[in-house]
């Protein structure tokens, strides 16, 4: 979020292309559908956009028992994350 934080739409979705990561194919569909709304919702340009906001907060988790030796169980928590994105005109 850090490497898309202050740039333009089409620069930040441009520079998410190129990186390995997983992470970045998820920010990439969040600001895809970002721009959607804005382009559907308030006719903005998307040239015009810029990525003001966006962080990454803890989501719930899914917790999970996983039986282990001896008739003990141990708990294994799957996390999941909100992608948060705003855009503003420049």
């Amino acid at each position: 979020m850090d490497t898309v934080r202050g740039r333009q739409v089409d620069e930040a979705l441009a520079v998410l292309k190129r990186l390995p990561h997983r992470s970045a194919r998820m920010i990439e569909k969040v600001i895809g559908s970002a721009l959607a709304n804005a382009q559907d919702r308030q006719d903005m340009d998307p040239s015009e956009l810029c990525v003001t906001t966006a962080t990454v907060d803890e989501g719930p988790r899914m917790k999970r028992m996983r039986p282990i030796c001896r008739g003990m169980a141990t708990i294994i928590q799957k996390r999941m994350s909100h992608l948060t994105v705003v855009l503003e005109p420049r």
